[in-house]
């Protein structure tokens, strides 16, 4: 019976011995890597279908699927990359950037987000722009645990506001425009540069919240996106039980100093007047800067046209208190 098991255990040992060395050719290392190449040649080559098969492969693999939000991540930014290659055809921009916007809201992260909003913002679309800077607040509202430095943060902010400002920028009343609405928190909430909980994330005592309140040329009087603006600013003030509003009023530098520092203040006190009349019973301040504080485009990402510039001067902030609700 002795002799019976060792030569059991001598047959195992020989068969196991036997595998070891195709185990080492195509072990689990070679396996990933492998898998790996597969994905990297895919996106050298520009292929779409190629890179989506590589990444359902890693993440179908036993070992390789370990990495599968890796290489996510990894097929966002190549759809991206190749979205922004001039020589791609528009069938296949628009396939790729179909591909990262639903990747993103499947398994993408507040960078992800970012990330696509750059693409928009460098091409002007300040509209996507827009909703996907606002889409990367929500997810790092939503998951505190993403690291998000409170920098990080406010160059999000400072983006999504710009690209909702341009967006919604009707020259004046001068031309058509849509009002860039902002998204909805999980609460249901008025979410995005509204959010309060961007401010308890950056530590901030003080957030300053730049508003496409748009007036008609020289004028303290909405504009219909202004208008809208001001509901939405409504809306929020009334959901996130806030008992003292700032409000500070901005114009571009054109015209006579005096006059445009006069003139912002009438356009902080219309909406005074317009919050008063929708219900806001917070104690609600007023001031105007004119054009001496214009918009800080430090943290834009790219370079602003002058009418970009005055779209963005043109403006009234909300100065909102970390102990607001």
């Amino acid at each position: 019976m002795f002799i019976m098991s060792i030569r059991v255990s001598f047959l195992v040992a020989s068969v196991i011995a036997a595998a070891t060395p195709a185990a080492a050719a195509t072990g689990v290392k070679d396996d990933c890597a492998a898998l790996v190449t597969a994905f990297d040649h895919a996106v050298a080559a520009k292929s779409i279908d190629g890179a989506i098969d590589a990444v359902a492969n890693i993440e179908a693999d036993i070992v390789c699927g370990a990495r599968t939000d890796e290489f996510r991540h990894k097929l966002i930014g190549s759809m991206i990359g190749i979205a922004g290659d001039p020589q791609v055809s528009d069938a296949d921009r628009k396939r790729a950037l179909s591909e990262a916007q639903q990747t993103i809201d499947h398994a993408g992260t507040w960078r992800d987000a970012e990330h696509l909003a750059d693409y928009y913002w460098g091409r002007k679309d300040n509209l996507n722009a827009f909703a996907w800077y606002e889409k990367g607040l929500g997810f790092i509202s939503a998951r505190p645990a993403e690291h998000a430095s409170p920098t990080d943060i406010k160059q999000l902010e400072t983006r999504a506001s710009a690209a909702k400002s341009l967006a919604s920028d009707d020259n004046g009343g001068k031309k058509p425009a849509q009002f860039a609405s902002s998204r909805g928190d999980m609460d249901g909430r008025v979410g995005g540069i509204y959010s309060p909980d961007l401010v308890k994330l950056r530590g901030a005592e003080v957030e300053v919240v730049p508003l496409p309140i748009n007036f008609i040329t020289g004028e303290a009087k909405f504009t219909e996106v202004g208008e809208k603006a001001a509901a939405e600013l409504a809306e929020a003030v009334k959901q996130q039980n806030v008992h003292v509003v700032d409000l500070i009023g901005h114009t571009d530098p054109r015209g006579e100093h005096q006059y445009n520092v006069a003139l912002s203040i009438r356009r902080a006190e219309a909406l005074r007047a317009y919050l008063q009349s929708h219900g806001i019973s917070a104690q609600i301040n007023v001031d105007g800067k004119g054009p001496d504080q214009p918009f800080d485009a430090s943290l834009l990402g790219r370079s602003i046209s002058q009418d970009e510039e005055y779209a963005l001067d043109r403006r009234v902030e909300w100065v909102r208190h970390s102990t607001s609700e």
